[in-house]
């Protein structure tokens, strides 16, 4: 019986699996939470922002009577309250012990606020900074106060003295308390700062918001995952919006990636909707006059006070009235609008309503994530295969943070998805493209091309839909044409909204080629594909010998167009020293960029520069796409571990591998075209960021990982179709429920990680 006992006991345990299962779970939440809670609040509480007074010290005073102690004039307010004071101290090369008093005193000398220390923790000749109980801010105008400095020391040697300057400024006289007339006269003004803020214990409070998020994201998508099975989209809708929103409140305001500027955007197409004027004669964005004073022109302040002003302002309301007040923003350069439109309806929305600066923030960011939300959820739905992988590739750190603000990308990420899966969707289902579906692939294309110029080549990928799909029950068109018309509404769709917004980029590309090769060569190239595509395979009208000839010429057309304008077009001459030398600007960078032509001089120099590009940086790199390297990248970064960038790319890589025996999901041709669009898009980002990178510069300039994840679930469809590695049975919910707690813990340790910024 004895032997028998421990089975039971081991049977038991099995059949409250579940119950452990959540019990290990809220354990490790708790363990979490409980771990970031100390290491936020001990970075963030009691930090302080101080403001300087008087920073002449000439001399050290120790007061006649060590209990009368000193009396300092100040002049407080009206803006900001006054917190504390800092003042410089002497103890004299030795250790005094006793108390410090400070205590704050109006006009008729009456107590305000009081602060004070232990004297060992004075330091010879170091600020310390005095923290009142309270702060205190005059009710109208400004203020005049006293500081009365005394201690009560334990022997008669632990004696402190106060540096001050010779001087008294006016307003700021110093006396000794102790001293009879007319010794007692001004002695001059302390070295004194103000403690303009303090963040207290304000970190104890804000911090459990976003951890509740955070717990209620683990644990509901738990449930849903794993208790009720329920499929993959409904976990990736509850887990995306608790995120999001979560990513939406902790990130700091305007700090996002460009966010400064892309809000700027949103804020001038809102004035535009609203029939209100956006930008005054000197190009300024005029603004409410509530607005004004939160708007920067570069990324936005980080940090625990930021958090702190968010918390105090975010319900402001009754904020209605025009914007007419200028305010100098850095706005993108001739924006597509399609991007701005969701942030700028909120915007719009939260200005009706009267809100303030935060909560017109918020909004902006919220109507933005929903955006995503959608197009996300959609592509997690529809595609047929790969929904883990395309699950935890939505629900990166990068995704959700880009989602969550007022980038463009959120839209770009989100169409890029759809169209993934949406083009999956028509090519494996049994049943006919419907014209709707047609009708969304040629949408999806036109609209992601303009967007950014990189993924223009993302409209080839309507090439995977086998043309049989297309042949509907009693149409006029046959299934090969109607393929082709749908082929040629995506792609020329894509081009023509490509080249509405992008031409001008086009040609500063190209801007110091002689470009009269390149119709002859653009044209060679369209002759050759439409013969190529209308005269291949048996239906053509041509002989098989005829359509190779004709072929075999139009490829040598385009071979010679592309010699003649490599290597016979005047490229035009490099930059002498003396244009080098006054192309130089203060900070070192030069005013000359990359240009096709200076790329064509000089492809050893750019084959160096790509290198060290990508030695050095792809560390980098790997942490922007996956989005451990969170903030704006060029101006500051929120780091986290590298534990997680490790866990986050194994886990996509997990995710898109198939099971044992499993069929392959994508044919030969399928293969080659997603990576060739995932070799095109990483390509076009590299040149984009070449012609950004001054020529004196050793690395390239503004490359980042998130660009590539339009393209990501491409590149990892096709790692998973390789026969090297493979699961044993399926595992979707549980790597589902992981994305969900690997992106909690990346947003828990950025709570930290900027709030001790």
């Amino acid at each position: 019986m004895g032997g028998k006992q421990p089975a039971g006991w081991i049977a038991r345990l099995r059949g409250h699996k579940r119950l452990w299962q959540w019990a290990a779970l809220c354990a490790a939440c708790l363990l979490a939470l409980g771990w970031a809670f100390l290491v936020t609040t001990r970075a963030a509480n009691g930090r302080s922002e101080y403001e300087i007074v008087n920073d002449e010290y000439s001399q050290a005073l120790a007061p006649a009577d060590p209990a009368a102690g000193f009396m300092q004039e100040l002049v407080i307010g009206p803006d900001t309250p006054l917190y504390g004071v800092r003042l410089l101290f002497t103890t004299y090369d030795r250790v005094a012990r006793g108390a410090l008093h400070v205590d704050l005193l109006n006009e008729n000398l009456e107590p305000l606020a009081h602060a004070g220390c232990a004297l060992t923790e004075l330091l010879d000749n170091t600020f310390k900074a005095l923290i009142f109980d309270a702060p205190v801010a005059p009710s109208a105008g400004q203020a005049r106060v006293f500081l009365h400095i005394y201690t009560e020391p334990e022997t008669p040697e632990d004696v402190i003295g106060l540096w001050c300057s010779e001087k008294a400024l006016p307003g700021f006289a110093l006396y000794d308390a102790g001293a009879e007339p007319p010794a007692g006269g001004a002695l001059g003004t302390a070295a004194l700062q103000y403690v303009a803020d303090h963040t207290g214990t304000w970190a104890n409070r804000l911090f459990w918001a976003p951890a509740a998020l955070l717990a209620l994201a683990v644990l509901g998508s738990f449930w849903l995952a794993v208790v009720r099975r329920a499929s993959a989209w409904r976990v990736f809708s509850f887990a995306a919006a608790v995120l999001g929103l979560c990513f939406a409140l902790v990130t700091p305001p305007l700090a996002a990636p460009d966010e400064y500027s892309h809000a700027a955007a949103s804020y001038a197409m809102a004035s535009r909707a609203l029939g209100q004027p956006e930008f005054d004669p000197e190009g300024r964005l005029l603004m409410r006059a509530c607005d004004a004073p939160y708007m920067t022109r570069g990324t936005g302040e980080v940090g625990m006070f930021a958090y702190k002003r968010l918390a105090q302002h975010l319900a402001e309301a009754g904020c209605a009235g025009e914007a007419c007040v200028p305010v100098r923003v850095s706005v993108p350069y001739k924006p597509v609008p399609l991007p701005y439109l969701a942030p700028a309806g909120g915007m719009l929305l939260a200005r009706v309503l009267g809100l303030g600066f935060y909560g017109m923030l918020l909004a902006g960011r919220l109507a933005n994530l929903a955006q995503y939300l959608l197009l996300a959820g959609f592509a997690v739905r529809h595609i047929p295969r790969g929904k883990t992988l395309l699950f935890c590739t939505a629900l990166l750190p990068m995704s959700l943070q880009l989602a969550a603000s007022f980038s463009p990308d959120a839209l770009v990420l989100g169409l890029g998805f759809a169209l993934l899966a949406l083009v999956l969707e028509c090519a494996e289902q049994k049943t006919p493209v419907s014209r709707g579906q047609a009708a969304g692939l040629v949408a999806l294309s036109a609209l992601i091309a303009p967007c950014k110029a990189i993924y223009l080549g993302m409209a080839a990928l309507c090439f995977l839909v086998p043309a049989a799909r297309f042949e509907l029950p009693g149409g006029r068109l046959s299934g090969v044409r109607r393929a082709r018309l749908v082929r040629f509404g995506c792609c020329g769709a894509a081009l023509l909204c490509w080249c509405f917004y992008h031409a001008e980029y086009l040609g500063y590309t190209f801007r110091d080629l002689r470009l009269g090769a390149l119709p002859y060569l653009a044209l060679a190239v369209a002759l050759a594909a439409g013969l190529w595509y209308a005269l291949r395979g048996p239906e053509g009208p041509l002989g098989p010998k005829l359509r190779r000839g004709l072929l075999l010429l139009c490829g040598a057309a385009v071979l010679g167009g592309a010699v003649f304008l490599a290597l016979f077009v005047k490229m035009g001459g490099d930059y002498t020293p003396e244009e080098l030398l006054a192309g130089m600007q203060p900070n070192g960078d030069s005013i000359y960029t990359w240009s096709a032509g200076y790329l064509l001089r000089h492809l050893p120099g750019a084959a160096k520069l790509l290198a060290a590009t990508f030695t050095d940086g792809a560390a980098a790199l790997l942490q922007g796409l996956v989005g451990t390297a969170l903030g704006e990248p060029i101006v500051f970064t929120a780091e986290a571990s590298w534990i997680y960038t490790l866990l986050l790319a194994a886990l996509l890589a997990l995710a898109a591998l198939r099971t044992q025996n499993a069929p392959p999901r994508l044919g030969a041709a399928a293969r080659w075209l997603l990576g060739l669009e995932a070799l095109l898009a990483a390509g076009l980002s590299v040149l984009a960021c070449l012609m950004w990178t001054p020529i004196n510069y050793g690395h390239l300039f503004g490359l980042q990982g998130r660009y590539l994840l339009p393209v990501l679930p491409m590149a990892l469809l096709l790692w998973g179709e390789t026969d090297l590695v493979a699961l044993k049975r399926p595992a979707g919910a549980g790597l589902r429920v992981c994305s969900v707690c690997l992106t909690a813990l990346v947003l828990l340790q950025a709570v930290g990680l900027y709030a001790a910024m």
